[in-house]
């Protein structure tokens, strides 16, 4: 199955989702809302899903990410 790690974002525990073959992060416009992070607006990059559909960015996220015991910053789109 997918490779899956509990990771710290900020100061919420969630379970992500690794790709290491990823040429970006995501965060889903949910999870930042529910969590009152604050969405910058941006104008890319143009992503697209693996059936090469339009991926709909709302902008990007600057925060902290823990793994274990490393710690660090992390923008997502």
């Amino acid at each position: 199955g997918p490779l899956r790690a509990l990771v710290r974002i900020d100061h919420i525990n969630s379970d992500a989702l690794v790709d290491t073959g990823a040429s970006h992060s995501l965060l889903s416009t949910s999870f930042a809302t529910k969590h009152y992070f604050i969405i910058h607006p941006s104008t890319g990059p143009h992503l697209s899903t693996a059936d090469g559909q339009p991926l709909q960015l709302r902008g990007s996220v600057s925060t902290t990410v823990q793994l274990s015991d490393a710690v660090t910053n992390w923008t997502f789109q």
